[in-house]
């Protein structure tokens, strides 16, 4: 009889061994599922896949589309709160012989309905705002300008525009758009 109760005792002492294992390996799984879906949902979004993908049939659409010799590819951009953005422009040099050096400078245009001072809207820009580049004649440049928003900025408009100049005299400039809105419920969940 004695001998009975020692074997069901080490039964319940195993079954409880077991049952505590199978949940801390569940915990495990569990966190490690909660941490591969935020990652999957807070990756970085560009607007932009890369500035180099701007194809010539695709910029000289967007020349058709816009005067100018500074154009974006998106007038009007939204971005959600907690996420980075880029924002794709070229320049064209016009002088079809040489090659000439410009500098194009980003910066805030209007505030318009957002309660923020212009160096808040001026860091949310995470390139370079203003930058040198040499552009053979003929040809275009293409770049993107990266945004990234924080969590904790108001959901508004704001305009920018990019300046560009060569020899120190303006060359062209052009104007855009972004709007900041919440990130998608799964997005404000898991980041």
């Amino acid at each position: 009889m004695q001998t009975l109760v020692y074997l069901m005792n080490k039964k319940g002492v195993e079954l409880v061994i077991s049952t505590t294992i199978v949940i801390i390996l569940a915990l495990v799984l569990l966190t490690m599922g909660v941490l591969f879906i935020r990652m999957s949902m807070c990756k970085a979004v560009l607007g932009v896949e890369a500035a180099s993908d701007l194809g010539m049939s695709e910029l000289q659409a967007l020349y058709s589309e816009q005067e100018g010799n500074v154009v974006v590819k998106e007038i009007t951009n939204e971005i959600p709160k907690q996420s980075y953005y880029g924002v794709g422009f070229s320049i064209k040099n016009e002088q079809k012989s040489t090659s000439s050096s410009f500098r194009y400078t980003v910066d805030i245009l209007d505030l318009q309905d957002c309660d923020i001072t212009q160096a808040e809207a001026r860091e949310y820009i995470i390139t370079s705002r203003t930058t040198n580049v040499n552009i053979a004649g003929g040809s275009s440049y293409a770049d993107v300008i990266e945004f990234k928003i924080p969590k904790d900025a108001p959901s508004c408009s704001l305009k920018y525009r990019i300046n560009v100049e060569s020899q120190g005299v303006l060359y062209g400039s052009t104007t855009f758009s972004v709007r900041i809105k919440d990130p998608p419920f799964f997005r404000g969940l898991f980041c």
